[in-house]
């Protein structure tokens, strides 16, 4: 059965099962009781989430609201607090493993001064990175024409020859179709990286209490209102090049997650000059970096400059894909 209990707040939250208090951090959807156990489900108050069936305790399936009992099966769908759910890229990319790619990336790219590749590193962080997805179910229907270009013979069998013409075709297409925005909810310049790629396919872990405790967590600084008025806003736009389209789109569901990015921040310093890198903690991949030029690299520059070229002074980088 759910409980129901107010937050309060003088004391903070209390688990409604064995009474001990509890931390609830403002970027988890679920808590445990670390004294009873207790699946607890945050939402405008404290529930304790058990099986209506056998009483048994509730987990997470899928990335998504729904709980199902490790006992008996059963799903119960809990509601997530602030209207929205909260979910987390796995983290696959320990502190040291995160050094390692980032010391190669230093060793093999070009320009790199000699003194960076062995620079230590004077601190390595985990950064979570907010970012929003806007998904919704459209349907509806789509008219209009669509120009393109098509192959025809002419001529005469003693002459043949393919000309290409652009044509005007009619469009009258019905739509299907699950579409997503997303948008950072935090500068991700702020860590010297830029947003980066989510293509919807990822695992998404539920976000419990305590999973982001020793991580830096960026705050959102982008309200949930927002994104919505902007994704149902592309939601409505025509899903293909049809010109001079007259659109019909229903949205179907639509759903809102904050999701949190892993990247590791680093950084060091050469000749008293810092300069930092940014592996992505998901992808295991150098996300960002900043480094000094090496010697030949720094001359080439230098003479960039004297024909009026813009002297960089140092390596910079950023993953091609990040957005």
């Amino acid at each position: 059965m759910s409980i129901v209990v107010d937050r309060d707040p003088a004391n903070g939250s209390i688990c409604p099962q064995c009474a001990a208090g509890l931390t609830w951090p403002a970027y988890a959807d679920v808590v445990v009781c670390p004294s009873c156990g207790s699946t607890l489900a945050a939402d405008a108050a404290l529930r304790a989430v058990r099986c209506p069936q056998c009483a048994g305790s509730l987990a997470v399936v899928g990335g998504s609201r729904l709980l199902a009992c490790c006992h008996c099966g059963v799903h119960v769908l809990v509601a997530a607090h602030g209207g929205f759910d909260r979910r987390r890229l796995p983290q696959r990319v320990s502190a040291d493993e995160a050094g390692s790619i980032a010391r190669a990336w230093l060793r093999r790219h070009p320009g790199v001064a000699r003194a960076a590749r062995t620079a230590p590193f004077r601190s390595t962080r985990l950064i979570y990175l907010p970012i929003w997805e806007y998904s919704a179910l459209v349907a509806g229907w789509e008219f209009g024409y669509r120009r393109r270009i098509r192959a025809e013979f002419s001529g005469d069998e003693q002459n043949p020859r393919m000309e290409l013409r652009q044509v005007r075709e009619p469009v009258r297409d019905g739509r299907l179709s699950e579409r997503r925005h997303y948008q950072t909810a935090s500068d991700p310049a702020s860590v010297g990286a830029a947003r980066p790629r989510v293509t919807g396919r990822e695992p998404l872990l539920p976000v419990l209490a305590g999973d982001l405790d020793d991580c830096v967590v960026l705050p959102p600084q982008t309200s949930a209102d927002e994104v919505l008025e902007r994704g149902r806003a592309l939601t409505m736009d025509p899903l293909s090049d049809v010109q001079r389209a007259e659109t019909r789109f229903f949205t179907l569901r639509e759903s809102l997650t904050l999701l949190f990015y892993p990247l590791w921040r680093l950084d060091y310093e050469v000749a008293g000059h810092p300069y930092m890198m940014v592996v992505n903690g998901y992808e295991a991949a150098v996300h960002a970096a900043a480094a000094p030029l090496g010697a030949a690299r720094r001359l080439q520059e230098e003479f960039g400059a004297l024909v009026g070229r813009r002297r960089e002074g140092m390596v910079t980088y950023h993953d091609p894909f990040a957005s």
